[in-house]
């Protein structure tokens, strides 16, 4: 209530402490007291007991303001920080306030008396002055260290050729088109030696080019992957999964394959999906694979469709497709709109007609007995406030055909170019460090402020990233590089 603090003091157990997350509830109500989370660093060698007092603005390191009517029902609330790098064994004190809180309006804090619920590093915890005795505070801490584990990413997204048979309305990597490249061996073969190594333990493949058409178009490709010796996973539109593709696909290490269709019918698939060939003859392929997988359920087959307001229509029967085809698993991702062409399909602008879709949706799956990866309505509430932090700049990179490396697949995140140096000094080196310490920071890069993988769903940003990227202020970059490069 106002005027009476929780205070959590806690050691870090590691480096570069980059957020601090208490547990909160408000009874599935509306709590619109405002929320204050700070963050102070405690003098060396001070007591607990100095916490419960006015702590000096010289120790704060952290501290954000949170309108307590958007906070979530037992979810946990970032307060992401400047990455602190030495944070280990040091302490710290979490105080949270909220001083316009009444007895009936105001947000709870969980706390517990275990050691595996409360607050890793816990040392004490006071509530109005009075301390806890064995409770401590529910609460999640981030780290994001500079270095990953290894001299080089343990898994790839690998796009050997920056070109496609198809030009598809909500492909994310148009850009990349401008100019064809196609990945020479002085890529390749660093790449090899990786596998050789035991480095490298996972690819997956395409960005922005079709593998299985680039195998077709200029050969070795899928020798490329297969010959990595490493599990892997493929996506493709199906147009090229030719009988002897489908054996060589299921002779090797293949784990699971992603078929992008979007439609149940030929005209909308063709509309999307431009410069394909007719429906039928991609079904012929896809029922070519499943019958050469038979009984056995590895590989995965997944069919993959982007959710739009034109083709929302047909989820329904692309599912029931799907358990036709003898697939596994629906794969739904909603389109981002990277350019403002883009923007009227998403179903951003549809919210209440898609949360209809999903349920019937999710009932035909069921009754199916077909694997659905969907994302729920636009409204679900998710397990944290905010975007989750994001892992993927310390388990893996992208290759494009033009030797660029970038931290993910979402544009804007480009590292370097392998050409230029080794993915060894790449993967530690000065970019990639930098990027490790802003993603899941309070000033994350441009990409990442939209990014849809790690979103909340309730934030328009990450479906209309086009539109959120065109209003925002941009860092400068040198001349000569692309404006969507954040640590070029």
């Amino acid at each position: 209530m106002a005027g009476r603090k929780v205070v959590q003091v806690f050691r870090p157990t590691a480096d570069h402490l980059s957020s601090v997350s208490p547990l909160l509830a408000t009874y599935a109500g509306i709590r619109n007291s405002r929320v204050i989370l700070s963050l102070y660093r405690l003098p060396t060698g001070e007591a607990a007991e100095l916490a419960i007092n006015d702590l000096p603005t010289e120790w704060l390191v952290g501290r954000a303001e949170f309108d307590g009517a958007k906070i979530l029902d037992n979810a946990f609330q970032d307060l992401r920080l400047t990455t602190i790098p030495q944070a280990a064994g040091r302490s710290f004190a979490l105080v949270l306030e909220s001083p316009d809180a009444t007895a009936d309006n105001a947000v709870t804090v969980w706390l517990h008396s275990g050691a595996a619920r409360r607050m890793t590093g816990h040392v004490a915890c006071f509530v109005g002055g009075k301390h806890q005795g064995e409770y401590g505070m529910m609460a999640e801490l981030g780290y994001s260290p500079p270095l990953a584990d290894g001299p080089v990413p343990p898994g790839l997204l690998l796009s050997p050729v920056t070109q496609c048979n198809l030009n598809c309305i909500h492909c994310i990597s148009r850009e990349m088109r401008a100019s064809v490249a196609r990945l020479d061996d002085r890529v390749r073969e660093p790449i090899r030696e990786w596998s050789r190594r035991g480095w490298l333990r996972g690819v997956e493949t395409d960005y922005s080019g079709d593998i299985l058409w680039a195998d077709h178009r200029f050969g070795g490709e899928l020798d490329f992957i297969i010959g990595l010796d490493v599990p892997f996973h493929v996506n493709t539109n199906g147009a090229h999964l030719s009988q002897d593709t489908c054996e060589r696909l299921l002779k090797s290490k293949l784990r699971s394959i992603n078929v992008s269709l979007d439609a149940a019918t030929d005209a909308t698939y063709r509309r999307i999906r431009r410069g394909a060939p007719p429906l039928d003859e991609v079904l012929d392929n896809l029922r070519r694979l499943a019958g050469a997988r038979g009984e056995r359920r590895q590989p995965t087959l997944l069919l993959g469709f982007t959710l739009m307001r034109s083709n929302l229509e047909e989820l329904l029967p692309f599912i029931r497709l799907a358990a036709d085809l003898g697939f596994d698993v629906v794969q739904c991702r909603h389109l981002e709109a990277y350019t403002a062409d883009m923007e009227a399909e998403s179903l951003w602008f549809d919210q209440a007609r898609y949360a209809e879709a999903w349920g019937m949706a999710v009932a035909l799956a069921a009754e199916l007995g077909i694997g659905l990866e969907i994302q729920g309505p636009f409204d679900a509430v998710p397990a944290r406030a905010g975007r989750a932090s994001c892992p993927e700049p310390w388990r893996s990179a992208v290759v494009l055909g033009n030797g660029d490396v970038m931290a993910c697949c979402i544009p804007g995140t480009r590292i370097g170019n392998l050409h230029e140096t080794s993915m060894e000094d790449l993967w530690n080196g000065p970019g990639y460090q930098a990027f490790r310490l802003a993603v899941n920071s309070a000033d994350p890069p441009t990409a990442c402020r939209t990014c849809p993988i790690y979103r909340d769903p309730r934030d328009a940003d990450s479906y209309l990233p086009h539109r959120a990227r065109r209003v925002s202020s941009t860092p400068a970059t040198p001349p000569g590089s692309d404006p969507g490069d954040v640590f070029p």
